[in-house]
């Protein structure tokens, strides 16, 4: 084996495994406490969820992300959080718990980062209380120095369910805060 080949194969290997030891897998948890066992499992550009023995799909795509770096339950909040690739950077993150009076899994938070040359921006969503904050840091060629800015409001919106989730629903979560993004 030439020391080309080698080191080619050697680069695979380690990238394969390293992609392999970051990937989520699939998690096992009774998200609405009635003792079934509800699985998601990440699948080829799709989170597939069996909730109460009914399976759903949804798409990285629609949820606004290429890839999952993030699928947790953490006291009773499942956490699917996504990136895109590109010249800027983008992650996306969406928090569900059960609503026990509906008896629903529903948005209770959303979290977004944007990254470009100059700057970035994060938007942070309460869904429970309806307040979002946004702080903008971005480079002041006058100054040559990063400012920030913070902004804080409250957006209403109706509960986003997510077996039933829709594109105008996301759609809207991205306008929060949007006229605090630089043009």
């Amino acid at each position: 084996m030439t020391r080309t080949s080698y080191l080619t194969f050697a680069l695979l290997i380690y990238s394969f495994t390293s992609q392999a030891q970051y990937a989520p897998k699939t998690l096992k948890v009774d998200i609405n406490n009635n003792a079934i066992v509800d699985l998601f499992k990440p699948i080829t550009n799709s989170l597939e969820m069996t909730i109460d023995n009914i399976k759903y799909t949804i798409s990285f795509e629609k949820l606004g992300f290429e890839w999952l770096s993030d699928l947790s339950f953490t006291n009773n909040v499942l956490t699917i959080g996504g990136y895109m690739e590109g010249t800027g950077g983008y992650t996306y993150t969406y928090k569900f718990r059960n609503n026990k009076t509906t008896n629903k899994i529903e948005l209770i938070g959303y979290d977004t980062f944007y990254k470009w040359p100059t700057g970035n921006i994060n938007k942070s969503f309460n869904a429970i209380t309806g307040q979002y904050e946004v702080i903008v840091e971005q480079y002041n060629e006058n100054t040559e120095e990063m400012e920030t800015t913070k902004h804080e409001g409250k957006f209403e919106m109706k509960k986003i369910v997510l077996t039933t989730i829709k594109n105008s629903e996301l759609d809207q979560l991205n306008t929060i805060g949007k006229q605090y993004e630089p043009e």
